[in-house]
């Protein structure tokens, strides 16, 4: 590790290898205008262990370049934006290609684009969701370009099943009982083997209160409306 300067302005680039992968960093602190350590990580890393991030979740290693530029280290008082990528994202058995991130992480908040361009999986994303307090808020386009389903492990089957569609919601709630809003999937191709499905759109509408619950869902094949006072945990007991 080499670093020059004072506490509150310095520059420092260091390494590490280590079984949970190595990194090679810069980092340029400063203090800013309001008195906080602003920052600026260039990070580059290869073979980096999923464990870094969190001990339970799916990443086995993945390599990562990212610029992170603002102020904070934890959920409560994080406020970067953030550029880059991740390759050889390894999930179970597959190794995921060229995810691209840009956006700003603040708390538990994001609003940017994420994008997977892989030969298995490919999606953009793009849009925000805000976990600071409740109700949770999410307002965001998704398109699955496409996604071998088949291929990735995720249904158990003989013949070759993908899937593509678009998705767009703005949607509000701290749980499935009362979340309010629009969500709606356009352009559902559903390939099974040598057949394919077109599905058009699906259209789903809810609004919640103290008082009801009112759900509405559309598509050319299928409509129904739902209202009263009903929990999603309970429906199957119910009917």
């Amino acid at each position: 590790c080499n670093a020059t300067g004072k506490t509150n302005d310095f520059n420092a680039d260091f390494s590490v290898a280590s079984s949970a992968g190595n990194v090679l960093a810069d980092l340029f602190v400063n203090e800013n205008e309001k008195h906080q350590l602003g920052y600026e990580l260039i990070l580059k890393a290869q073979n980096l262990s999923g464990r870094v991030i969190s001990q339970n979740n799916p990443i086995d290693q993945f390599n990562a370049q990212l610029i992170i530029n603002g102020v904070g280290f934890d959920t409560s008082n994080l406020d970067v934006d953030i550029t880059g990528s991740l390759s050889d994202l390894k999930v179970a058995e597959y190794t995921y290609q060229d995810l691209n991130i840009k956006g700003e992480l603040k708390n538990q908040s994001f609003n940017g684009e994420i994008e997977l361009s892989d030969e298995l999986l490919d999606f953009d994303f793009k849009g925000s969701f805000d976990l600071n307090q409740s109700p949770y808020k999410c307002d965001f386009s998704f398109d699955l370009n496409h996604a071998f389903l088949s291929k990735l492990g995720l249904v158990k089957s003989n013949q070759n099943i993908s899937i593509a569609f678009d998705t767009k919601a703005a949607i509000e709630g701290s749980n499935v009982d009362d979340f309010s809003g629009n969500i709606s999937v356009n352009g559902i191709n559903y390939y099974n083997g040598s057949s394919k499905y077109f599905l058009d759109t699906l259209t789903f509408y809810s609004t919640s209160s103290s008082v009801e619950h009112h759900l509405n869902l559309k598509s050319k094949f299928l409509s129904f409306d739902l209202n009263g006072k009903y929990r999603f945990k309970n429906l199957k007991d119910d009917f």
